[in-house]
């Protein structure tokens, strides 16, 4: 009996033994070189965006593509524009969403349910698809907009249950890196951070704000669809407008200072991964072809340099991605990714180690082209998908281009490119800092760690 009690005892005590963690070792950065495809197909660009615009009344405009959208002829956008951020629009969104629904209940004018809302910094967005009406949904898009709901609780609970969904999905990060690339006083965090509204009366003032100075956009696939200057609807968009325009501008010290070799880290015990932010705080001026171009040759997806190392060879994330974010008050170029906890010092060590590659080494005219193809692809579906060219365009619109750009020419890899890489990337961070701080300090000595609130 003693045996069996001391056997189940020692069995009990190597149970409790504590096994060291085995971090995954950094290494040096590894260029994948396929072998050339047997025939090289290389993707053109698409033509122009070339589209259309008429004034149709004062801050009323129609806009139709010239070359004609085929079945996209009966997809109306109604696009209300600011210069300056929209403070609430997330709100807003919602407000006209909720609208919408309830003038459906009150009528039996199905177009009235099949109308859509989105939001961006610069524009509210109504789009209708609905060929059974002389005016393709105009009128209940007007409608939506003359009055808020009525039932302001019911709004307040569906808003704050899709913060609460979004909460799950990185919100608290995107937030920081928000932080990071604007500065604490940008107006952009402004508009992008807007609690819950205190009451009805708050909501009405936003909606006013986003109204006053506005100016509204209609966008179809033929002029013939849109309305006369002399229509009753152009006249009730009219009204809708005040004459007090809001200009944000980019205040002195955006992009905001990033000398100093730091990464933020934002505490997330027990997490069993680490998902990272890193990137580049770029001046909103100029275009964005260079921007464009190094996300394309790092983070496109399954071809990228990031992508081909740091999953296909190493194994250290299920996926990395590059995009270049231009708003028209600024604009970043952005790399992220998830890894597991134990390889988060080689990942972010890996794509840090990626972008001092590219900027001392450069990149070879095979690379380009197929970075360059991928570029004029992605435009391609863009334009041909459902509504594409209407969001394109309507982006030109936010930053104030009259038309479509010129097809792309090969963007090359110049000292600008350079000089950007061989700055210190902004480097944010989202993991359990008991686990990942030794890590990180080992695989990036020349960083500062730096605990985020």
């Amino acid at each position: 009996m003693k045996f069996w009690m001391i056997s189940l005892l020692a069995l009990t005590l190597c149970g409790c033994q504590q096994t060291r963690e085995q971090y995954t070792e950094v290494m040096p950065p590894q260029l994948f070189t396929p072998a050339p495809p047997p025939l090289q197909v290389q993707v053109p660009p698409p033509p122009p965006l070339t589209v259309a615009s008429q004034q149709l009344a004062s801050s009323v405009y129609g806009h139709w593509r010239e070359q004609g959208a085929g079945p996209e002829e009966t997809r109306l956008q109604l696009v209300l524009l600011q210069t300056g951020a929209i403070d609430g629009a997330q709100w807003l969104a919602a407000a006209l969403q909720q609208q919408l629904r309830d003038l459906a209940l009150d009528s039996a004018d199905a177009c009235y349910e099949s109308i859509a809302v989105q939001y961006s910094l610069h524009s509210l967005v109504l789009e209708a698809n609905c060929p059974e009406r002389s005016d393709l949904g105009l009128g209940p898009m007007i409608s939506a907009w003359q009055q808020l709901p009525r039932d302001f609780e019911r709004l307040s609970r569906s808003v704050r249950l899709q913060k609460h969904i979004e909460a799950f999905s990185g919100r608290d990060i995107e937030r920081l890196w928000r932080q990071a690339v604007l500065g604490q006083s940008h107006p952009y965090l402004r508009a992008l951070e807007q609690e819950t509204p205190k009451d009805e009366s708050e909501l009405a003032r936003w909606r006013q704000q986003a109204l006053e100075g506005g100016s509204w956009h209609l966008l179809t696939g033929a002029a013939a669809q849109l309305p006369s200057a002399s229509s009753p609807l152009v006249a009730a968009l009219g009204k809708l407008s005040g004459n007090k325009p809001r200009q944000d501008t980019a205040k002195a010290g955006f992009p905001p200072d990033n000398s100093h070799k730091r990464i933020l880290l934002l505490d997330s015990p027990g997490a069993v991964q680490s998902q990272v932010r890193l990137g580049y705080a770029l001046a909103p001026e100029g275009d964005s072809r260079n921007c464009e171009l190094l996300a394309a040759l790092l983070g496109r997806g399954g071809s990228g340099r990031l992508y081909l190392d740091l999953r296909e060879q190493r194994g250290l994330t299920y996926g990395v991605y590059g995009s270049c974010i231009d708003n028209p008050l600024s604009r970043s170029l952005k790399f992220q990714g998830a890894t597991a906890t134990l390889s988060t010092g080689a990942f972010v060590r890996g794509i840090v180690d990626h972008l001092a590659l590219l900027a001392a080494k450069g990149s070879t005219e095979a690379e380009l082209r197929r970075a360059e193809g991928f570029l004029n692809g992605r435009e391609w579906l863009w334009q041909d998908a459902p509504g594409g060219w209407q969001t394109r365009y309507r982006q030109q619109l936010e930053r104030g281009r009259s038309n479509g750009h010129a097809p792309r020419e090969l963007a090359l890899f110049n000292s600008d490119n350079a000089a950007l890489l061989a700055q210190a990337p902004i480097i944010v961070i989202k993991g359990d800092a008991a686990r990942i701080e030794a890590d990180l300090r080992q695989a990036l000595p020349d960083f500062q760690l730096q605990r985020a609130e």
